[in-house]
């Protein structure tokens, strides 16, 4: 029996899960709002117990409003 501590999800599969593009996770990462450990390759991966926090990003982000970004410079 698999502890879900020891499952780890690849991109595409952990993207599915929160429902957005790979590209936005990629982005999540670089920006420091959803760090993803890396394996010896470079390749990033996530943690099933990572997904609540990745849908509260998910829903902080939709609920801005539009142009919230470029008003804060």
């Amino acid at each position: 029996q698999t502890k879900s501590d020891d499952v780890i999800l690849g991109i595409s599969a952990f993207a599915r899960m929160v429902g957005v593009a790979a590209q936005t996770l990629r982005a999540w990462d670089n920006a420091g709002k959803l760090p993803a450990p890396r394996t010896s390759n470079g390749t990033r991966i996530y943690r099933p117990d990572q997904l609540q926090q990745a849908r509260a990003i998910l829903d902080g982000e939709q609920r801005r409003p539009k142009g919230y970004a470029a008003s804060r410079k």
